[in-house]
C-alpha cells in the first residue's frame, strides 16, 4: 500500500499496525511521494481474512427466531457487542482494532455453538 494523502494523519496508523505485525514498511530512494513502502503481512493477511470471514457469516447468517420471552446468553450479547465495536473501529479505520474485536466474537461464538443445550 502507498500513502498518498495525510501522511500525518496516516503514519500512527500504519506504525501501529507495524507494531502489532500486520504491516510492514520497506525504505526505498526518496521520492517526492515518500521513502517507504508498506506491506500487508502474512498475519495481516490473516486477520483481514478473518474479519472478512466473520462479516461474511453474519450477512449470511439466516434470520433466527427467538421467543419473545427468550433472552441471549450472556456469551451471544458479549459476542454481539464485539461485532459492533468491530463494525465501529473498521468504520474509524481502525483495522487492526476491527480484527481483534471480530475475532473475539468469532471465538465466542464458537464457544457458544460447542456449549451443550440446556
Amino acid at each position: 500500500m502507498r500513502v498518498l494523502a495525510f501522511p500525518e494523519q496516516i503514519a500512527p496508523v500504519l506504525r501501529d499496525l507495524q507494531e502489532r505485525g500486520l504491516a510492514r514498511a520497506e525504505r526505498f530512494g526518496g521520492s517526492p511521494l515518500g521513502d517507504e513502502l508498506w506491506s500487508v503481512t502474512p498475519l495481516g493477511l490473516q486477520a483481514l481474512e478473518a474479519a472478512r470471514a466473520l462479516a461474511q457469516r453474519s450477512a449470511d447468517a439466516p434470520p433466527t427466531k427467538v421467543a419473545r420471552d427468550a433472552t441471549p446468553s450472556p456469551l451471544q450479547q458479549e459476542a454481539d457487542l464485539l461485532r459492533r465495536l468491530g463494525k465501529l473501529a473498521e468504520k474509524n479505520g481502525d483495522a487492526s482494532q476491527a480484527a481483534r474485536y471480530y475475532r473475539e466474537a468469532l471465538d465466542l461464538l464458537r464457544k457458544v455453538r460447542e456449549a451443550p443445550a440446556d
